[in-house]
């Protein structure tokens, strides 16, 4: 079991770290089961729909960092709890870049299976972030449901 558990911790590990702060959509063909959804569900977003939501933001937020700060694995579930910071550079939500730059913390809960994560979850207290005078959004809750959890309306995949 604990050689799993570091196999599913690495999978996360290298998906953090080569997809989110490496920019290697690439990827997540390696990475992310065929079946993969965020949030795991039929409504969730595919692999087609993560990556164009990922490039969206890294065009938002060009130095967009995720800083890993634990890592747990229990069998098939692997909790990161992450530090996620950037700068609004580039066009947000129908807003053009305003150089503020935010720090958020947040829990992202994978279920990993035969080597490929098939899906997460993100929890995120947009009201203990470091987001008040330096957001991209003057309203922190919109952004955290916009920033992580939902395709922008400016993003289209597969035409949805």
């Amino acid at each position: 079991m604990v050689m799993a558990n570091e196999k599913n911790a690495d999978v996360v590990r290298r998906f953090i770290e080569d997809v989110a702060n490496g920019r290697d959509t690439d990827a997540v063909r390696d990475l992310l089961a065929e079946d993969f959804r965020l949030p795991p569900g039929p409504d969730g977003l595919d692999r087609p729909g993560l990556v164009a939501v990922l490039e969206y933001y890294f065009a938002a937020f060009p130095d967009l960092h995720y800083e890993i700060a634990d890592l747990v694995s229990d069998g098939d579930k692997v909790v990161a709890r992450v530090v996620m910071t950037g700068t609004h550079e580039g066009d947000y939500a129908g807003a053009p870049g305003t150089g503020k730059t935010f720090v958020v913390d947040e829990v992202d809960i994978f279920d990993v299976h035969d080597g490929r994560i098939t899906g997460y979850r993100i929890v995120w207290n947009e009201w203990g972030s470091d987001a008040s005078s330096d957001s991209p959004s003057p309203d922190r809750s919109e952004l955290a449901i916009r920033v992580r959890v939902s395709r922008p309306a400016s993003v289209r995949v597969g035409g949805r």
